[in-house]
């Protein structure tokens, strides 16, 4: 804390993963201030005062899942070089997103519990929406570099985000395996951009 009593950074991202831990661990229903506060090693006060709500809580927890998954994938493409080809570039982006390792598995589920919990709370819903729009944008751009005639770039990079969605929770329900998850992306992939 400092000296005014406000939480520092290292507070706010400390209670933020602390979400994320019993998010994955016991689910979104688990969530208060007071689970929080303990998890965190925090005072239900400090946290009151600085969060208010459990939506807040879940908002300020949505952003942290999104900055760990967002420096994971910058790593992974940096490791592509500077000017990537366009289906290298939007299979690994695709690829990294689909739950995989214990990691992944527990951003996936606390993605989609962020997901089902934003259908019913508006504000939660936009602060979703703001999140998938940077990717989204990413793969659109990929894929008109990639100049392939007679698609909609925009268009089947949203339809590719909701696939990527839909195999992460199919992966975590047991239905299909990763591998399984991973071809058929590559399927969808050989479709969009033929001979890459």
């Amino acid at each position: 804390m400092d000296e005014d009593g406000a939480l520092t950074d290292r507070d706010s991202q400390a209670i933020a993963d602390a979400v994320l831990r019993i998010t994955a661990r016991d689910g979104l229903h688990a969530v208060s201030i007071r689970t929080v506060a303990a998890e965190a090693g925090r005072s239900v006060g400090m946290v009151q005062r600085r969060f208010g709500s459990k939506d807040h809580l879940l908002r300020c927890a949505m952003r942290r899942v999104v900055e760990l998954v967002a420096s994971r994938i910058r790593g992974r493409l940096a490791a592509l070089g500077p000017a990537p080809d366009p289906r290298e570039f939007v299979e690994e982006l695709s690829v990294e997103l689909i739950t995989a390792g214990p990691v992944h598995h527990d951003e996936g589920m606390i993605w989609l519990a962020f997901l089902a919990r934003a259908v019913v709370v508006p504000e939660l819903a936009e602060e979703l929406r703001e999140q998938y729009r940077p990717g989204e944008a990413a793969i659109a751009n990929a894929l008109r570099d990639a100049g392939v005639a007679g698609i909609d770039p925009g268009l089947e990079a949203t339809a590719l985000i909701a696939m990527l969605d839909g195999l992460t929770a199919h992966v975590l329900l047991g239905r299909i395996e990763r591998a399984t998850a991973v071809r058929a992306l590559r399927a969808q992939l050989d479709r969009l951009l033929p001979g890459r």
